[in-house]
């Protein structure tokens, strides 16, 4: 295992993000030599990790801590003893920002739902009609991310934690349908050929989204960000105390 690896095992079960028994199910399925990102990659796919932009953070200070060697204790090897795992959980007083977005989640609609086990049963036209509606419902409940990955059980990003539609897991054809569904002819002649492709998608004036397609080593991937109808002011995201200086930040060139 590299060394990069053993840090981000080794921070990651430290500071309450996996658990060991994790980190050992991750390296026996991939095997004993793996990068770090793939490493981390099949972790967030196995749902393991909820919060992706603090493992992001933690992989940095792998990749930086791993040029001066691995960690001292390698929680691969020996028999670490484990404490009962608990996912580590935001604590303390809410920032302005942070309670507007919990007020905003009281009034959201219910979670997004979709037959994703049914799939193959749908023919083109019912299963882009059902993509859109999985959209809107999507935004309407709040998230701000769809992910639709081959491999993986789809799932949506809400306030930073990620919460699953299914436990159906996505095939490489369930994947590849439901990724072109929205696509005309051209568009999906230019992924099939580039194996990437970002676009714009509107359903209607309000509902609008970034959409990245990819395919990985197991088969297509989609990313949809809910792209808001309104632009959220300086002060309804909390940052009152500081406006002015802020705004003055904000005129300058660079």
């Amino acid at each position: 295992m590299n060394n990069d690896t053993r840090w981000l095992a080794r921070l990651a079960i430290d500071q309450g993000i996996v658990s060991r028994s994790h980190c050992l199910k991750t390296r026996d399925k991939l095997g004993g030599v793996v990068d770090l990102m793939t490493f981390a990659q099949e972790m967030i796919d196995a749902g393991y990790v909820s919060d992706i932009e603090k493992l992001e953070k933690i992989a940095e200070m792998a990749v930086t801590k791993s040029q001066v060697g691995g960690p001292a204790s390698d929680p691969f090897d020996g028999e670490e003893t484990e404490p009962p795992f608990a996912p580590m959980l935001a604590t303390g007083a809410k920032t302005p920002a942070a309670a507007a977005a919990a007020a905003a989640a009281t009034k959201a609609g219910p979670a997004p739902a979709f037959s994703f086990e049914k799939l193959a049963t749908l023919d083109d036209g019912a299963l882009a009609s059902g993509l859109r509606e999985l959209l809107k419902s999507t935004a309407r409940y709040g998230a701000s991310d769809l992910h639709l990955s081959t491999g993986a059980r789809p799932f949506v990003r809400k306030n930073r934690a990620l919460s699953y539609l299914s436990d159906y897991t996505l095939t490489a054809k369930d994947a590849l349908r439901l990724n072109v569904a929205l696509l005309s002819e051209g568009q999906k002649k230019i992924f099939l050929e580039r194996k990437d492709y970002d676009y714009a998608l509107a359903l209607s004036g309000a509902d609008r989204y970034r959409v990245n397609l990819m395919f990985h080593k197991n088969g297509a991937a989609g990313a949809y960000r809910m792209v808001p109808a309104q632009t959220r002011t300086m002060e309804s995201l909390g940052y009152t105390k500081h406006l002015e200086t802020l705004k003055k930040m904000l005129s300058y060139h660079n």
